[in-house]
């Protein structure tokens, strides 16, 4: 509520909360940082005091964390949230939702790097041949296209039209990849 200096006062409030030793001091502290958007601050504290904590309070906290920072527009922290309730699912189904979250929330931030670690757990923990497995890892490939190397594309294109040979997605995965090798000054690729 302060008129000035109101960004000060609250990374100073952080810190000195953050500093305490008291567990609930710490989780109000990364409550604070959240809200405030102090994406460093808030991931740290929220790491620290996640770690004080075990059971369906952690995973509690967790999910209002990842709530908190997708709110806040803090990508990384909402993502580091989501992979570590993703770490503590009980099931592949369960681990599987926590990673669509994660490239949701890395794709909104322009983060495709950590999308594509997230995407590739997805693609992987679908049954190999699988039509849910061909779309994800169609996806995986959609998001290599604005990265890596022409010959990494190609290998990829030509490992997904082997597993998937009547894939639907060929002719789409197939102008992406030389949209993207033309880009890189290869247009006979």
């Amino acid at each position: 509520g302060l008129a000035t200096g109101s960004e000060e006062a609250g990374r100073r409030l952080v810190r000195t909360l953050g500093d305490s030793l008291e567990p609930p001091r710490v989780g109000a502290a990364a409550r604070i940082a959240l809200e405030l958007g102090l994406g460093p601050e808030a991931r740290e504290l929220s790491e620290r005091y996640a770690d004080e904590l075990q059971g369906r309070a952690r995973g509690s906290f967790l999910e209002d964390v990842a709530a908190l920072a997708t709110e806040a527009d803090l990508a990384a922290v909402a993502a580091w949230a989501y992979d570590a309730l993703g770490g503590e699912a009980a099931s592949p189904a369960e681990r599987r939702q926590f990673d669509l979250r994660i490239v949701d929330v890395s794709l909104a931030a322009g983060d495709t790097v950590e999308a594509l670690e997230a995407q590739r757990r997805v693609a992987a923990s679908f049954s190999p041949g699988s039509v849910d497995r061909r779309r994800a890892t169609a996806q995986v490939v959609r998001l290599e296209s604005t990265r890596s190397s022409p010959d990494e594309l190609r290998a990829m294109l030509a490992a997904f039209r082997e597993d998937f040979p009547n894939a639907p997605e060929l002719d789409e995965l197939a102008a992406t990849v030389a949209g993207a090798l033309q880009s890189r000054g290869d247009p006979s690729g």
